[in-house]
């Protein structure tokens, strides 16, 4: 089993293990900081995202 420490970002309950899930405008901020898509490509989905919730 692999130990992970704290993401920046979340709750001290959800990277305890809560059943609680990060939003996707979490997610999507994650892959941004961790370089799997650029500043464009951000914006354009959580433009979309933003979207969607209306």
């Amino acid at each position: 089993m692999t130990v992970r420490p704290p993401v920046r970002g979340r709750t001290a309950l959800c990277a305890a293990g809560d059943s609680a899930r990060p939003s996707a405008e979490q997610i999507l901020g994650g892959r941004l900081r961790r370089g799997e898509i650029d500043e464009e490509e951000y914006r354009r989905r959580l433009t979309a995202l933003r979207r969607a919730e209306t």
